[in-house]
């Protein structure tokens, strides 16, 4: 697969929507991007959405790097998705869930910044602890968070035990369980 260059601005269109990719400055594999699925579906984005957005019209987890000042929004951010999904978050410490799904989505999108990035010392005032007005979202894809939360909690799983992970999953959605099946917002409203 090709290599991309450095300060790449790439416009995708997912699910009816402009998302813009910012690479760092130097080449990356496409392949090192997190992915939810075997046709590159990324685990996480970049977020440019609406600043009160939590959870997606989609379902889709939207974290704040803010949270990591005020855990408190990124734990109730967590409880409103896995709400929205009737996900389960029985015996689940729910600050050890919640900075599972941070790190694992905002670290590495912040690794995507470019070293020049206007962003970064507001990156590196937030994670001082001091206030800023940063706006560094991320839109973590329903079906990682689901994958990532069950594979951390309820496992370890052993390297054939796909029907083993699935049960998990399924018990923690209460339903049968295939990538991509996860319920949207509109199917638990109705």
């Amino acid at each position: 697969m090709e290599m991309l260059k450095s300060s790449t601005v790439s416009q995708l269109t997912t699910e009816g929507k402009i998302m813009i990719l910012l690479l760092n400055s130097s080449p990356i594999d496409p392949n090192s991007i997190a992915q939810v699925s075997h046709d590159g579906t990324p685990a996480w984005v970049r977020y440019l959405g609406a600043s009160n957005t939590r959870v997606t019209n989609d379902g889709h987890l939207v974290l704040d790097i803010r949270d990591a000042l005020d855990e408190s929004k990124g734990k109730a951010a967590l409880r409103q998705w896995a709400a929205t999904h009737r996900f389960s978050l029985e015996g689940l410490e729910l600050r050890d869930a919640f900075y599972s799904l941070y790190f694992a989505s905002i670290y590495p999108a912040l690794a995507e910044l470019p070293s020049g990035s206007p962003l970064l010392p507001a990156v590196a005032a937030t994670l001082q602890r001091r206030k800023t007005n940063l706006d560094f979202r991320v839109r973590v894809h329903v079906d990682y968070a689901i994958q990532k939360l069950v594979m951390d909690f309820d496992g370890p799983f052993g390297e054939d035990t796909d029907d083993e992970f699935y049960a998990a999953i399924s018990h923690r959605l209460g339903a049968t369980y295939s990538p991509g099946s996860a319920p949207t917002p509109a199917e638990n409203r109705g």
